[in-house]
């Protein structure tokens, strides 16, 4: 039996540029600290919950479960 799973999300090109401007943004901050040593494991678990969200996404798309149209 083969379920039909539907993510619903915006499927425009502005969607993945505010996405990756606020990641950025997010970077810049948590690098910012990390330069300052004021909070210096943040960078460390940000890149570490980067790369696992990242692979992640790429598993989904090249295993077929996760499509992304138009981007």
């Amino acid at each position: 039996m083969i379920e039909q799973y539907y993510m619903i999300r915006i499927f425009e090109s502005f969607y993945y540029t505010l996405e990756f401007l606020i990641a950025t943004a997010v970077f810049l901050i948590v690098l910012f600290l990390y330069i300052k040593k004021i909070d210096r494991k943040s960078l460390l678990v940000f890149i570490l919950a980067g790369l696992i969200n990242s692979g992640v996404e790429l598993l989904l798309q090249g295993i077929g479960i996760r499509t992304i149209e138009n981007a």
